[in-house]
């Protein structure tokens, strides 16, 4: 037999206050329902009939009924509940989480993260870094680079090749950007095929490989037609590239070659008497760390997303470093041999023959491709851009320094960054109705 709950006598206020819970629709309904609780047993009825009216537990009747006659109204509300509070913060915290990344970071430590500076600030929790990182947009594990000319002739030099790129030799004369693209890897998967327990295959490749040796290819791309010229090399060094050039020479003779290089040493030594035994032949060096303004870049990172990432793969994987120089000639053929606009086409030249010259062994590549000129157009446009936004915050960072002589000259760096851009939109048409289509396309 259960005990009979307390009598309940309610005060006018409290029965005031326990009416406007149960008709106010902003209330909880916890508490509507604790309020009915206590005026049904104001009029009389019994925990037991209560439970039943309300269709619940009676000890649960008799819990609120109990805490109502020793509390009266600050009964009701829920008690403290147990553990540790959730920590408060203010704009202080914010401010102290932001100052401390300027801070060194503990020895051992190469960066800030989550943990480390909840530890170094001790009253700070790592989830509440967190939120404020992601409120600030800061990533502690990202890392951004940028590369600034410190050519003091960059305007110069890059509106040299930049008037190149727009308003070509007309009579006679050829425009071409050369580099080399070293050390690609022939590299010959175990495995390309992994067979499951329950007959299933998947796909992928082994990570043991097996080497073949690497390649250098030295590229030249023909500016007006979108020609690009290969040769393939052991070694990257002085007498490689000068065997190069002599095969560029030899493809066109009695024309004067505008040819558009980086600082590497091998090509500008301090006596350049190969250039002087070739008076048709003139070099226009890019600003120092500007390769970017070199167009046969553009087509280098084409050629690696195309052609060689992924190619490692079983079905794909390299035996020798000689099928490796072949795999650009088929870069933008389909199966049946025909070429999909607007890429590249292929002229079928063979790239298979060696030739030994003293210690200098190498593959001689006579593959050469058709591009679109705005590829590369776009592409060099892209990066202009990337620069100048890169400078820009350099810019902004040496203003907050009040590092005023290099404020002076990333402005001016960003005012040429500029005229570049403009210049640049007019390579399209200048490639596209100035020069004839090469043979065959």
């Amino acid at each position: 037999m259960s005990r009979p709950g307390p009598e309940i006598r309610l005060s006018t206020k409290e029965k005031e206050i326990l009416l406007r819970w149960m008709r106010s629709p902003k209330s909880e309904q916890r508490m509507v329902q604790r309020a009915t609780v206590i005026l049904l047993a104001s009029e009389g009825l019994s925990g037991k009939e209560i439970a039943s009216k309300m269709r619940t537990r009676e000890a649960r009747i008799s819990k609120w009924l109990g805490r109502f006659a020793k509390e009266r109204i600050a009964g009701l509300t829920d008690q403290e509940r147990s553990g540790k509070k959730r920590r408060k913060y203010s704009a202080q915290s914010e401010e102290r989480i932001l100052k401390a990344l300027d801070e060194p970071v503990p020895e051992g430590y190469s960066r800030w993260n989550g943990r480390l500076l909840a530890e170094h600030l001790g009253d700070v929790s790592k989830d509440q870094i967190w939120r404020v990182m992601r409120k600030h947009d800061i990533q502690l594990e990202r890392r951004k680079s940028w590369c600034v000319s410190t050519d003091p002739e960059f305007s110069r030099k890059a509106a040299d090749v930049v008037g190149l790129y727009v308003s070509p030799p007309q009579q006679n004369a050829v425009v071409l950007c050369v580099d080399e693209k070293p050390h690609i890897q022939a590299l010959e998967r175990a495995q390309g095929w992994i067979r499951l327990p329950n007959g299933r295959a998947l796909t992928g490749f082994s990570h043991e490989y097996e080497r073949h040796g690497t390649t250098t290819l030295f590229a030249a791309l023909e500016v007006a037609t979108g020609l690009v010229h290969s040769g393939h090399y052991r070694r990257r060094r002085r007498r490689e590239f000068l065997d190069f050039m002599n095969e560029l020479v030899a493809n066109y003779p009695g024309k004067e070659l505008h040819v558009v290089l980086d600082n590497l040493n091998t090509h500008k030594p301090k006596d350049d008497r190969w250039l002087k035994a070739h008076p048709n032949v003139h070099f226009h060096f890019t600003p120092t760390h500007s390769s970017w303004l070199n167009q046969i870049e553009c087509w280098f990172s084409i050629l690696s997303r195309s052609a060689l990432q992924g190619a490692d793969a079983a079905e794909q994987s390299f035996h020798a470093a000689r099928p490796l120089s072949t795999t650009g000639a088929h870069l933008g053929e389909d199966e049946s041999g025909s070429v999909p606009a607007p890429c590249w086409a292929h002229i079928d030249r063979p790239c298979t023959h060696r030739v030994h010259r003293g210690n200098s062994t190498r593959l001689r590549g006579r593959v050469q491709y058709r591009a679109v000129s705005e590829i590369y157009t776009e592409s060099l446009k892209a990066r202009i851009a990337k620069v100048r936004k890169n400078v820009e915050a350099a810019y902004n960072k040496a203003h907050e320094l009040k590092a005023w002589k290099q404020t002076a000259q990333l402005h001016a760096l960003i005012k040429t960054l500029t005229e570049l851009g403009v210049t640049l939109s007019k390579i399209s048409k200048t490639c596209a109705h100035s020069y004839p289509t090469a043979p065959g396309f």
